[in-house]
């Protein structure tokens, strides 16, 4: 039985197609985080790298991806139940803003 909001207009399939579609990427990439995440301790392996502020920034950066798709992964769930477009645009702007953060410290730390 389809839910009522979702009956008879093609025009509302993106509503159930991209949170599937978001959800079902970022849980594909979950296990590739975690190894990431394991890999972040010879961040510290080089003399004299505990004294830098930049191997903490990106220790920060490596193991909140994991936590970002998890939450990317939940919180499509919770849309493809009950869409609302404010929890879409958050849907599309948390892992956007987990990028751009990576991004830029790669471009500032080159």
């Amino acid at each position: 039985m389809q839910d009522p909001e979702y009956q008879g207009d093609k025009k509302e399939l993106w509503k159930r197609v991209a949170p599937a579609l978001v959800g079902g990427l970022a849980l594909l990439a979950i296990p590739r985080a975690a190894m990431t995440a394991l890999l972040t301790p010879m961040l510290f392996d080089a003399p004299g790298s505990t004294s830098k502020l930049s191997p903490y920034i990106m220790l920060i950066i490596l193991l909140a991806r994991p936590v970002m798709l998890l939450s990317t992964v939940i919180l499509s769930f919770i849309v493809f139940r009950r869409f609302s477009h404010g929890r879409f645009a958050a849907l599309l702007v948390l892992p956007a803003l987990w990028w751009t953060s990576y991004r830029a410290f790669i471009a500032a730390a080159a």
